[in-house]
């Protein structure tokens, strides 16, 4: 719902995973990109409450191995002789030349230790046989390949892996779609994933990534800009690594294209209040059987409790707020949209002496319109304005008057019949 930019994570070379849509390209020199926010003493929610809902509760997901931060410059080009050739090979649109100069240039670096340089070079590589179509080869090269052991490096390789594999699917869906599920070895095997690997796959990676949110608590966005762009939200809101691996992540699991039918039919299976309190919720991270969206919900009370506790109430309620955008534009049964849609109005009184909450209350504005009574867009319009009598010079209120602008924009139908004409 929200209209701000989203958070850009920027795949050197000009490869960016951007949260808001999914485009390919076979040329090497333009964006690849994908779509990318108190303590609770009460009992988790026990997935033996709800008949025939596929979810196991365990413990905190903990990584099989934490990496440590390593020396990280940000470079926007590997400092190595024979690096200017592989540019000006890729601007004469060489690519087959450019990667052979790269797989020399790869090994010295290994020879060196150099980390960044190897993980800036691995993503090139990629890119490069992505641009040739290659994209079967390109992400088997990828998973194949040694990565280096640093926290830095596993974290932009895993997200880029797992980028690699929804832009393959986007690619070739509908081939993808026809195969029947085959036991493979532990090996990724491209060719014979279904949709259902893919998706597992991904969400691997992603959860490799935030397995190792707490070292990457501290760590700004701007840190990053040659591999993530800091978007248009206030720092203060998502302005660490691991506001934007929750939200990369959460941005994953939404994509509905890629759940099972019965993910998709079976939502009113689910414990929708149970959902919508925070940290009722604990489940397998790393189980394929978890609906998507009890993972989200797992995710954004993660990070929302992290900012309550740190006392950081405008990112706490982000996260909050993200949550209930996305159970609200899932859950379409009117008793569970005015349940989603009252919990907004209870948080929108508690956060409103903060800027965010304008940003709140264009999204309750929103979630007024979609319940299609006859007085919807008049309370709306009455929302928009009031959003922007406080705070008016910030992000929300810009939301609000644009919304205020689009209900009292003038709008007419023309409607026929079908079949129409005389003796008709």
């Amino acid at each position: 719902m929200k209209s701000v930019n989203c958070l850009v994570l920027n795949v050197i070379f000009v490869i960016s995973i951007i949260i808001t849509g999914c485009g390919n390209s076979s040329d090497a020199s333009v964006d690849l990109r994908i779509s990318e926010n108190q303590k609770d003493t009460d009992v988790p929610y026990n997935s033996n409450d709800t008949q025939n809902l596929q979810t196991k509760i365990v413990l905190e997901y903990k990584a099989e191995k934490l990496y440590l931060p390593e020396k990280w410059e940000n470079i926007e080009d590997v400092k190595i002789s024979g690096w200017n050739k592989v540019k000006k090979l890729m601007s004469e649109e060489k690519y087959e030349a450019a990667y052979k100069e790269l797989e020399g240039i790869l090994e010295k670096l290994r020879e060196k230790n150099d980390y960044e340089g190897i993980t800036h070079t691995l993503m090139k590589m990629t890119q490069l046989r992505m641009s040739l179509h290659g994209y079967e080869t390109a992400v088997n090269f990828l998973k194949k390949e040694k990565w280096p052991e640093g926290l830095y490096s596993q974290m932009v390789l895993n997200l880029y892996y797992g980028y690699s594999l929804v832009n393959y699917y986007n690619s070739y869906s509908w081939e993808i779609n026809q195969r029947e599920k085959v036991e493979t070895s532990s090996e990724v095997d491209l060719k014979k994933f279904t949709k259902d690997d893919i998706f597992y796959e991904a969400q691997k990676a992603y959860l490799n990534v935030f397995s190792q949110r707490e070292n990457l608590s501290h760590v700004k966005v701007k840190s990053f800009s040659n591999y993530i762009t800091p978007n248009s939200y206030p720092e203060r809101i998502r302005g660490t690594l691991r506001d934007a691996i929750s939200y990369l992540y959460v941005e994953l699991l939404k994509n509905n294209s890629l759940w099972r039918p019965e993910e998709l039919n079976d939502m009113f299976k689910l414990p929708l209040k149970d959902m919508i309190t925070t940290k009722k919720i604990i489940v397998n991270l790393s189980d394929k059987d978890t609906h998507p969206l009890l993972k989200i919900v797992y995710i954004l009370d993660d990070l929302y409790t992290y900012h309550k506790q740190k006392s950081e109430h405008e990112a706490a309620f982000e996260a909050y707020l993200t949550k209930l955008e996305i159970l609200h534009s899932n859950f379409t049964e009117k008793e569970d949209r005015d349940l989603i849609r009252n919990t907004l109005e209870k948080l929108l009184k508690d956060i409103e002496s903060f800027e965010w909450w304008a940003v709140g209350m264009a999204s309750f504005a929103d979630m007024i319109i979609t319940q299609n009574e006859p007085d919807s867009l008049i309370k709306a319009h009455k929302i928009t304005v009031d959003c922007q009598r406080r705070f008016s010079t910030s992000i929300g209120a810009q939301m609000c008057l644009s919304k205020q602008k689009s209900i009292e924009a003038p709008r007419y139908e023309i409607t026929g019949m079908s079949v129409d004409g005389k003796e008709r």
